[in-house]
């Protein structure tokens, strides 16, 4: 399963950097900076049943590149973690509060079409292609085994964007747009809780939104605002046992995940 991902990034940071092929590379910039998170779970009637909800931290690298105008090449490579507030139940409906550790890594390649206006304003028509998997570690407050998943998600994005060059290397930037899974994987590891299966599970693919917008304070540096988010349907059920008994089925409920975040980044000449 990761193999091929793996390789894929390989290769499209290996045609950045190849010098023969007429790519010339505008800039890199690294970064860091904390962000809000949100993970809300809903039954089939619409209620939340659970919601885990604080502060992470990421840091990322970008690159950007220009073969020919009008077209703009680039990527960005994103670690994030942290450990967040966890209120919810169990699988047998106890309530519960405790805490999830995450612990992910986001790998977005992207192709934007720029278009200079009369006015001084650049205009860009952006789309992406991502991958973005996270290990999430509920901590079991019964028992010194958590509760471990593993998310795997492929997703499209697409959207507008303006930019003002100002004067001095100041710049004014905005990007928005709609982010679509197109495969969803997710090992919820559930013969750790004694289930005699593990099917892997496929969340519902539903469109969602993001926002960044930053300001260039210079040169070298530059700070930005981000809103990113996932809406998922329920995923299919899968029937299992306990020591060769039915005991029902299993699914990954209606889920949304909302991020508020804030950085600041350094780029290189």
């Amino acid at each position: 399963m990761m193999n091929k991902p793996f390789l894929g990034i390989l290769f499209f940071i290996t045609i950045l950097f190849d010098g023969g092929s007429g790519y010339a590379l505008t800039w890199v910039s690294v970064g860091a900076g904390p962000e809000y998170f949100s993970w809300k779970e809903f039954d089939s009637a619409g209620r939340q049943v659970l919601e885990e909800k604080g502060y992470r931290v990421a840091a990322w690298l970008h690159l950007d590149q220009i073969r020919k105008d009008p077209f703009l090449f680039g990527y960005s490579g994103k670690l994030y973690g942290g450990s967040v507030n966890y209120d919810g139940q169990t699988w047998g409906g106890t309530p519960v509060t405790t805490d999830t550790g995450y612990s992910g890594l986001q790998n977005e390649g992207s192709l934007t079409w720029r278009y200079p206006l009369p006015s001084g304003l650049l205009l860009d028509l952006k789309t992406g292609l991502g991958w973005d998997r996270w290990r999430r570690s509920i901590k079991n407050p019964f028992s010194n085994s958590d509760q471990v998943e593993v998310y795997d998600i492929f997703y499209l994005k697409i959207g507008p964007g303006v930019s003002y060059p100002g004067y001095r290397n100041q710049r004014l930037w905005m990007n928005f747009g709609g982010k679509l899974p197109f495969y969803t994987f997710e090992d919820a590891q559930i013969n750790r809780l004694g289930f005699d299966q593990n099917p892997p599970l496929h969340p519902g693919k539903q469109v969602s939104l993001y926002l960044s917008m930053g300001y260039q304070l210079n040169s070298s540096w530059e700070i930005a605002a981000v809103y990113d988010s996932y809406r998922f349907s329920p995923s299919q059920k899968e029937s299992v046992t306990q020591n060769g008994t039915p005991v029902g089925t299993v699914i990954q409920p209606e889920s949304s995940l909302d991020l508020y975040g804030i950085h600041a980044s350094y780029r290189f000449p």
